[in-house]
């Protein structure tokens, strides 16, 4: 681990992501409004993805080599590529429902209750996509 909130495990589901945000809770398929929007998804899936490969090769080189320095390195900047992608994703209004779905559970599993330096602007965004999205109380 570099640093708490600088490095966090991609999101994980069955199939790929671009799958798990055209899935409403009921099983019915839905596609998201916005091309942004899957445009974001799609990075934040690519950058998980990457990070999650990455983490697939344990570091072999002893402490303080150059080659753990470079691999460390390049942990860094893919954790940072994933962050930001992730952000951006979070920030973006959720077109509908299914996408909202797809943002708790990102928030969920991404952040896994530790602190992230965007935390209070990601659940204003929540709050506003659910508001603008759910039915209002009667």
């Amino acid at each position: 681990l570099l640093c708490v909130g600088l490095y966090q495990k991609p999101v994980t589901f069955q199939g790929s992501t671009s799958a798990a945000i055209r899935s409403l809770p009921n099983g019915a398929l839905t596609v998201p409004a916005s091309v942004r929007w899957q445009s974001l998804c799609r990075a934040y899936n690519e950058a998980a993805e990457a990070m999650k490969a990455h983490e697939a090769i344990k570091n072999p080189h002893r402490y303080d080599s150059p080659e753990c320095e470079a691999h460390e390195a390049e942990t860094e900047r893919l954790a940072t590529a994933e962050g930001e992608a992730f952000d951006a994703m979070m920030l973006h209004p959720a077109p509908d429902a299914a996408a909202l779905a797809f943002k708790l559970a990102a928030q969920s599993s991404f952040i896994k209750g530790q602190h992230w330096p965007t935390a209070d602007k990601i659940a204003a965004r929540l709050a506003a996509d659910a508001a603008t999205i759910l039915p209002k109380a009667a």
